[in-house]
């Protein structure tokens, strides 16, 4: 994992661990928030589950880098249609901009993830490569 692709993990998953947290354990803003958007208690609760969900993806992205490229585009897809509803509600830029930055967050996220995942790639077939090689002589 390089340090950008780590460096991402941590930022993300402060950010979407607190929120997530937030909405399944229905916190007073939240509740007001989900009221706001137009959303019952319960589909907040499911939208907190899948930023958990999220979080544990971008740690398993550690080792299995695929994975974490998988979890940080389905949470810039989730901050994607999160700024669209606050957009849809009328809120003002400040209400949104946390939403907006994390999905350019969780979008880079994605690239560095990938980044890492043909990194890997490469150097499993340069090992495979290698060890067929000193077989040979």
């Amino acid at each position: 994992m390089t340090a950008l692709t780590l460096a991402h993990t941590a930022v993300l998953g402060a950010a979407f661990g607190g929120a997530g947290y937030a909405k399944v354990s229905q916190q007073d803003a939240m509740v007001d928030a989900a009221k706001h958007l137009g959303y019952s208690n319960d589909e907040f609760t499911l939208i907190g589950t899948a930023e958990l969900a999220g979080v544990a993806g971008l740690v398993v992205g550690a080792k299995f880098p695929l994975v974490g490229a998988a979890s940080s585009a389905a949470l810039a897809t989730t901050m994607g249609l999160a700024v669209s509803e606050h957009l849809r509600a009328g809120d003002e830029a400040k209400v949104y901009a946390a939403p907006a930055v994390l999905g350019v967050l969780s979008a880079t996220a994605t690239l560095s993830f990938l980044a890492a995942a043909r990194k890997k790639r490469k150097e499993k077939k340069e090992a495979k490569q290698a060890k067929k090689a000193a077989k040979k002589s």
